[in-house]
């Protein structure tokens, strides 16, 4: 199979995909969240996100500088979507809303990660 000609529709047309299919994924993780797929075991806070972009660049690295770069991209944009969705739950802020600031479990992120680094 040949590769897609690489035009600025084509990129549009690979990010609008890559942005849906994130929402979908953190649609889905929130949706474990509150049916008990996941347990808080799997949420990453502060810390395990910044545990979480160490791992992708660290998986990066063993392939190079700038699959390490383009790993941590792809975690700053699908904390960027989660965040997004997030905000659009009709939830009070307070207290308890950093327990669910990134519902991302760290499962389903590094299955992404692990995804994304062998189809590219």
């Amino acid at each position: 199979m040949e590769p897609e000609a690489v035009t600025f529709l084509s990129l549009v047309r690979r990010s609008a995909t890559d942005t849906f299919s994130m929402a979908r994924m953190v649609v889905e993780t929130l949706k474990g969240l509150f049916t008990g797929r996941f347990g808080l075991n799997d949420v990453a806070g502060p810390i395990g996100t910044a545990q979480a972009i160490g791992q992708a660049a660290s998986a990066g690295l063993a392939q190079g500088f700038g699959q390490a770069v383009l790993n941590i991209l792809l975690m700053i944009v699908m904390f960027t979507v989660n965040l997004g969705i997030v905000n659009l739950l009709p939830l009070p802020s307070g207290r308890a809303s950093p327990a669910i600031q990134f519902p991302l479990s760290t499962r389903v992120m590094s299955m992404r990660l692990a995804s994304s680094c062998s189809s590219g």
